[in-house]
């Protein structure tokens, strides 16, 4: 086996596996939890500015945060028979 090819090899075994982890992962990090919160709280704190009532704001900003849960599921079927 040529040095190239261990080369190859090692990053197929190693750094590849490294890499999809990291990525599998990210949306679960302390830092992402804080940035959707961070989000979430301009979000509610938007519509509460313009008027919008506290009642329809929270259902707003329930919606608005399922929107972020959903892309950390995957995709699902928004429908039910």
């Amino acid at each position: 086996m040529s040095e190239k090819d261990k080369e190859m090899l090692s990053i197929m075994t190693e750094a590849v596996p490294q890499m999809l982890k990291s990525l599998v992962l990210a949306p679960y990090t302390e830092d992402s939890a804080k940035q959707i919160a961070a989000a979430v709280v301009i979000f509610y704190n938007g519509l509460k500015k313009k008027g919008i009532s506290s009642t329809f704001a929270e259902r707003l900003t329930e919606a608005y945060l399922g929107a972020f849960r959903r892309s950390l599921d995957g995709p699902q079927v928004l429908y039910q028979r």
